[in-house]
């Protein structure tokens, strides 16, 4: 090997070490770093909840047997809606499978007391264009709260023969860090 042959390769050598040093050294930097911004902060408390809510206990709010609607006729219905998750929550009435042609022709309000929490036409409170409730329901409260249907007076006679039938539901969700009521 020639003297040049043999300073090159020391030249290519010491290169070489230096720029594996260099990168050993980076690479030390960067771990350390990277150790840094993941060491734990201790104090912080998490905690999951659930959302759960009866609907007057399951039972129906209006059978069959209870209502025999004729043109401009109203029934009003007691029924409760009692909060059993671990949190407030925001909730919705709506109405789903609604079958029958009197569903657009029977008006709905939902009061509590004398506050009006939800009105339209059945067929219409679905629950796409249902909206939340304004206030929260607390952990644990219990409303009750009352329903009315009215058949409107414009209805003929020919729609006292007709059927209906509806299933009439809530939604609930959390209301802590849900300002903006999300039902999805």
């Amino acid at each position: 090997m020639t003297e040049e042959r043999a300073r090159n390769l020391t030249k290519r050598l010491t290169a070489s070490i230096i720029a594996i040093l260099i990168l050993t050294a980076a690479l030390t930097v960067t771990t350390f770093i990277l150790v840094s911004t993941m060491i734990s902060q201790t104090g912080n408390i998490f905690s999951t909840g659930n959302v759960a809510i009866n609907l007057n206990d399951g039972k129906p709010i209006i059978t069959a047997d209870d209502a025999l609607f004729e043109p401009g006729a109203t029934f009003e219905r007691p029924f409760t809606i009692h909060n059993l998750s671990s949190c407030d929550v925001w909730y919705k009435f709506y109405f789903e499978n609604a079958d029958g042609e009197l569903a657009s022709h029977i008006y709905v309000e939902i009061k509590d007391g004398d506050k009006l929490l939800a009105s339209g036409k059945l067929n219409e409170i679905t629950y796409a264009s249902s909206r939340a409730i304004d206030n929260t329901l607390a952990a644990g409260e219990k409303k009750n709260l009352v329903i009315s249907f009215h058949l409107e007076e414009a209805t003929g006679n020919d729609m006292q023969e007709e059927l209906l039938s509806f299933d009439f539901s809530v939604k609930a969700v959390q209301a802590k860090n849900n300002p903006d009521k999300n039902f999805d």
